[in-house]
């Protein structure tokens, strides 16, 4: 159920919404919460000068 109360089903269920995850929390309410780890994440794109156009694959959907 979401915060206003709505429901939704569906076949899988794939849980990408951050550390403090409301589906964590909803598939192992007893699950421990988020703690520093000292893990640092780095990330970047490059596009090498060769390498063809994708078009709008990568177009960000709203």
């Amino acid at each position: 159920m979401s915060a206003d109360g709505s429901t939704t089903t569906g076949d899988i269920l794939i849980g990408a919404d951050g550390i403090r995850s409301s589906v964590r929390g909803r598939l192992d309410p007893g699950a421990p919460g988020p703690s520093y780890t000292g893990q640092i994440s780095l990330g970047g794109c490059a596009k090498p000068p060769d390498m063809a156009s994708t078009g709008d694959a990568r177009k960000s959907v709203t």
